[in-house]
């Protein structure tokens, strides 16, 4: 460490090595996209080496916060049901506002499914902006139903809907994660 701080590497090794009384902690830069060997762990771990990568990290906070996102949709979900029926005080017209929601829903998790991609907490955290975008849509078609819109109300739906295709692409053929 004294070389490095010589070097005016004093604040990459403060982060990468903590010394105390007890131990020493020593933080590497190694990608840990995949799993390690299991054979790399087992000799790490004999050593006394705690071993974490950013694979392992990840699966621990998947299966931390599986209940609580499950616990989000629902919650959410629950919200925009009740907001809907609420308002409208009608059950027939509330379930006309919510069908698209329900099919873009199960258009998402049915391409999922397709897909066989898991559901990630951006994913879930990601739902609950479908679902208030698209019951939008569902009270623009129910008053649509109830007589014709004027011009300005379809032409704000239309933008709408570019605004939003054109958001979910950029998303859809954004290069990162």
């Amino acid at each position: 460490p004294a070389q490095g701080e010589s070097f005016g590497f004093d604040l990459f090794t403060h982060l990468l090595l903590r010394q105390t009384p007890h131990d020493t902690t020593v933080f590497t830069l190694i990608p840990g996209q995949q799993p390690l060997a299991p054979a790399l762990v087992q000799a790490l771990q004999e050593t006394g080496a705690q071993v974490a990568s950013g694979e392992s990290f990840r699966s621990m906070v998947k299966e931390a916060t599986r209940h609580d996102l499950a616990l989000l949709s629902g919650l959410a979900l629950l919200a925009v049901v009740a907001s809907i029926v609420i308002t409208s005080r009608n059950v027939a017209q509330s379930a006309l506002v919510l069908l698209p929601t329900a099919g873009s829903m199960a258009a998402v998790l049915a391409t999922f499914a397709l897909l066989q991609l898991p559901l990630t907490l951006f994913h879930a955290v990601s739902l609950p902006l479908i679902m208030a975008l698209s019951v939008d849509y569902g009270v623009f078609l129910l008053a649509n139903m109830q007589g014709p819109l004027d011009n300005a109300s379809r032409k704000g739906v239309a933008l709408s809907a570019i605004t939003t295709i054109i958001g979910f692409g950029c998303l859809a053929l954004a290069t990162h994660p």
